[in-house]
């Protein structure tokens, strides 16, 4: 056995610093990655609590046509009903643009402009059914609804004039059936001045709510087939 005493290796120190740096360092970022982790979900679950609706049905059919009813009526001021009303009395009513304007792609004309022994069975069928509606005639009205339509959703109850203006139908598409029935797609909408709420009550006064008309005509004779709301979240 040697009697020379031993040379230990000694570390560098400058190589312990190095790796402690690095383990602070990882910690550091770690810290940092958690911290705007936790700060995201915070910032996007106030947003989401500040906005329910984001998570109702409703708003996935955002836009979309749908027949289903609001379990929770909307609540607007309406006016008194006069069934009696006498709509070209009213002065403000006379200074609101009353025509019935019909739009086909890039053309949009007033029907008050047409020949009505020239106009097609569409555009006969729409300017009766407001005539209809401006004059409270609610008889004349179910008239121009399919049999099944009456059957599924009932008949029009009594409602007064209304005072519709902003008339706007834009056809969306025709299509004709093996047997000559032709079918139809509208967009329709118009506002109502002084709603009574006797004939819509799922909108105020000078407001509108686009309707999606779905019309069949067969030998000439058009009815109604369907009537949708279009939803939005």
């Amino acid at each position: 056995m040697s009697d020379k005493p031993q040379k230990l290796q000694a570390q560098n120190p400058g190589d312990e610093m190095t790796a402690k740096e690095q383990n602070r360092m990882k910690n550091k970022r770690r810290i940092i990655i958690g911290i705007c982790v936790l700060s995201v979900l915070g910032i996007i679950s106030s947003v989401v609590l500040q906005n329910p609706e984001w998570l109702s049905a409703e708003s996935v059919l955002n836009g979309v046509e749908s027949e289903a009813d609001n379990s929770e009526e909307p609540k607007f001021y309406f006016y008194p009903t006069d069934f009696n009303l006498d709509v070209s009395l009213d002065k403000e009513y006379a200074e609101l643009d009353r025509d019935i304007y019909y739009k086909n792609g890039g053309e949009t004309f007033s029907l008050a402009d047409e020949d009505p022994n020239n106009q097609t069975a569409i555009l006969r069928f729409f300017c009766q059914y407001f005539e209809s509606v401006m004059a409270g005639d609610a008889e004349t009205y179910n008239g121009y609804f399919t049999d099944e339509y009456l059957q599924e959703n009932g008949y029009q109850e009594q409602f007064a004039p209304q005072m519709l203006y902003d008339i706007l139908i834009e056809k969306l598409s025709e299509y004709q059936t093996e047997n000559g029935d032709i079918l139809y797609s509208f967009d329709v909408s118009y506002k109502i001045h002084k709603n009574d709420g006797s004939f819509r009550d799922d909108i105020g006064s000078d407001a509108s709510r686009r309707l999606a008309f779905h019309l069949i005509e067969s030998m000439g004779n058009v009815k109604i087939e369907r009537i949708g709301q279009y939803v939005y979240g």
